[in-house]
């Protein structure tokens, strides 16, 4: 079978899909994975993780999976424009809908979704993401200091990762 897989979030080294795709080929050898602009060639099944299925999966009616990781867009509407909450919900709402099945990062994503953007709760799964390898090794002391000073940043801080 012929998987293409998106090519978002984007990662340390690469995306979470490329990560995902050298996971699956260890464990399911017998499937070809296909990552980000090949998508476009035939595949017999899409993963996507953004609010839209590419436009040559949505025409051909290819089944396909979507990870959705957060509503934050409907949780907190002050940080979107009117425009941007109707445009992405308008892309979710589709694409979850056609969607053969839909993941999650928890229960209460699974019940948001549900409520919501009206998905029948039988085709969502929670699952936990997969980790993305670290970097190995620590950055020379050249390194830390010129990323210090490109982004103005005091010589001890808290560096916290998140979404809008």
């Amino acid at each position: 079978m012929k998987i293409g897989l998106d090519t978002a979030p984007a990662a340390l080294r690469g995306t979470y899909f490329q990560h995902l795709a050298s996971v699956l080929a260890r464990y399911a050898p017998e499937h070809e994975y296909i990552i980000g602009a090949e998508v476009n060639d035939d595949v017999d099944l899409y993963h996507g993780f953004r609010s839209s299925l590419p436009l040559s999966v949505h025409l051909r009616r290819v089944p396909s999976v979507m990870t959705v990781p957060n509503l934050n867009f409907l949780r907190y509407p002050h940080l979107y424009t009117f425009a941007e909450r109707l445009f992405v919900l308008t892309l979710y709402r589709r694409a979850l809908r056609r969607a053969g099945r839909v993941i999650t990062v928890s229960a209460p994503a699974r019940e948001e979704l549900s409520e919501r953007l009206n998905i029948d709760p039988s085709k969502i799964e929670v699952m936990v993401p997969l980790a993305v390898p670290a970097p190995r090794g620590n950055p020379s002391q050249a390194e830390l200091e010129h990323v210090r000073r490109k982004y103005a940043l005091p010589e001890h801080f808290i560096l916290m990762i998140g979404t809008v």
